[in-house]
């Protein structure tokens, strides 16, 4: 990723594979609240790759190569950001707790990143980004939490 727009694209990207992520895990689970949960997450993760768009399209992003940006070493190549599991089987409802806080982590860290970054070029654009690492760490620690229950229940 050499500009500021490849690197929008690449985040468009993640958010589109989270939200086919969340919708396979929905179709595969068993539990109708389980279901019901990660729907909500895909209307989440729909209204963050809304807000990328929206920055791409703005034509706010500076111009030339983003020289001193440097990717998360775990997010160099866009397949880490593949699920783990690409099994038909139904996942356990923990199993899929641990999946969605590896990605939401990975996302968190890499809007940061950017926010960091973009800071020097564009104070609206880097705002919007901390703002979606912010989210991304909500939901981490709504699904830390959610897995901390449902160890203790079994």
């Amino acid at each position: 990723m050499k500009t500021f727009e490849e690197i929008i694209q690449f985040a468009i990207r993640h958010e589109e594979q989270e939200i086919a992520f969340y919708r396979n895990l929905a179709t595969r689970s068993p539990n109708q609240d389980q279901k019901n949960a990660l729907l909500a997450q895909v209307n989440e993760e729909m209204a963050q790759k809304k807000m990328l768009e929206q920055m791409l399209a703005s034509h706010d992003l500076p111009r030339g190569e983003a020289r001193y940006y440097r990717a998360p070493k775990e997010m160099h190549l866009e397949s880490q950001f593949q699920p783990k599991n690409e099994s038909s089987e139904p996942l356990s409802y923990e199993d899929a707790l641990l999946l969605s806080i590896d990605m939401e982590r990975k996302a968190e860290q890499l809007y940061r990143e950017m926010a960091d970054h973009m800071a020097m070029f564009n104070k609206g654009l880097a705002k919007t980004l901390r703002y979606l690492a912010e989210q991304q760490g909500k939901h981490r620690s709504h699904m830390e939490a959610n897995f901390d229950d449902a160890m203790k229940e079994n």
